[in-house]
């Protein structure tokens, strides 16, 4: 058997505004969604295949959009593959197969649906969902690796978890742990420090963290050394621009853990 391999340079970008995805609900595992899709400014054969695919970690669902020249939605358009769609993440891939070979034309990765965005249209930095696989641990940080941005998931068992999230003790305890975790991935494991591709989510989480009063540019990611300082600094600072010793203090009621 041939293995085809797909070739991964030479790809264009498309851009956010000209794709915009709805998930509609109609019950338990029934959602389905609706994409417009703008590809006429791309130069991109006719003949080559358009496709959507949904994902979240460990999941993908893909969808074929037919031809650049004879572009036709499914019919079906259903999530069947998520019990939950909370925080799934669209990609659109534009396919060429000629002279036997696929190969990627254009490509837009980590797209939210409108629900999915906030009333300002941005990505949230820390998508919240719930699942029912996490044994005895309350929370665990999923995703974390080039093309999935980190997603809090919270244990079905609590009940309210979307409450969770946002319970000052919770927040106290959690969130230094999470930032940590979150940052070491990007500068120590993927040595990224681009902080200008407003597309890439390690970009944003950079941003998000320099913005944290007194946090320094960032360092070179081949010192293990002054990069450890960096994202002990950057929690730091988190954790004194938000109070959490307090926050946490006037949660806390004395109980015995």
């Amino acid at each position: 058997m041939t293995i085809r391999r797909i070739n991964h340079t030479g790809r264009a970008k498309i851009r956010r505004e000209d794709v915009e995805i709805q998930i509609d609900e109609k019950g338990p595992r029934k959602s389905g969604f609706s994409a417009k899709i703008k590809l006429t400014d791309y130069s991109l054969a006719d003949d080559a295949n358009v496709y959507v695919e949904a994902y979240a970690p460990s999941i993908c669902q893909r969808f074929s959009f037919g031809q650049i020249g004879n572009f036709h939605p499914p019919k079906n358009l259903t999530l069947s593959e998520f019990d939950s769609t909370e925080n799934v993440k669209f990609r659109i891939k534009v396919v060429s197969t000629a002279g036997g070979n696929k190969h990627i034309l254009a490509e837009a990765d980590q797209l939210f649906s409108n629900r999915g965005e906030d009333g300002n249209g941005t990505r949230p930095l820390l998508p919240v969902d719930c699942s029912s696989d996490l044994g005895s641990e309350v929370f665990r940080l999923q995703g974390l690796n080039e093309s999935d941005s980190p997603v809090l998931l919270i244990n079905a068992a609590v009940g309210d978890w979307k409450s969770v999230s946002t319970n000052p003790m919770f927040i106290a305890l959690a969130f230094p742990s999470i930032i940590r975790q979150v940052l070491c991935s990007i500068i120590m494991r993927d040595k990224h420090t681009d902080i200008d591709d407003t597309e890439d989510w390690r970009s944003l989480w950079l941003r998000f963290a320099l913005a944290f009063p007194g946090v320094p540019e960032l360092p070179d990611p081949e010192n293990d050394q002054a990069t450890e300082d960096w994202i002990e600094l950057a929690v730091e600072s988190f954790a004194q621009h938000h109070d959490l010793l307090s926050l946490f203090q006037s949660s806390w009621q004395g109980e015995s853990l």
